[in-house]
């Protein structure tokens, strides 16, 4: 956190709230979800296969809606062309 108030004058507050809680919280419902077909299979490559569909469903959006914030978004879909609305 000193680094970032330091290089970069980002307030610290800031940084946890709007930077490392959203990482924290999406990584640890990606666990979960993660967790569950651990609960519900036996040990198969179905489970492996059920597990990555499960955290990847879950993962991009999360990751575009909690994580990213307008302008992030704003310069994904400038630079990539499939995610502009037509």
């Amino acid at each position: 956190m000193w680094f970032a108030q330091r290089l970069v004058g980002m307030d610290a507050v800031y940084w946890l709230t709007k930077i490392l809680l959203p990482i924290v919280l999406v990584t640890c419902l990606s666990i979960i979800l993660g967790y569950l077909p651990k609960l519900l299979l036996e040990p198969s490559f179905m489970r492996v296969c059920l597990t990555s569909v499960i955290v990847e469903a879950f993962l991009v959006p999360a990751c575009w809606f909690i994580v990213m914030d307008g302008s992030e978004r704003a310069y994904l879909t400038s630079r990539i062309p499939f995610l502009k609305s037509k």
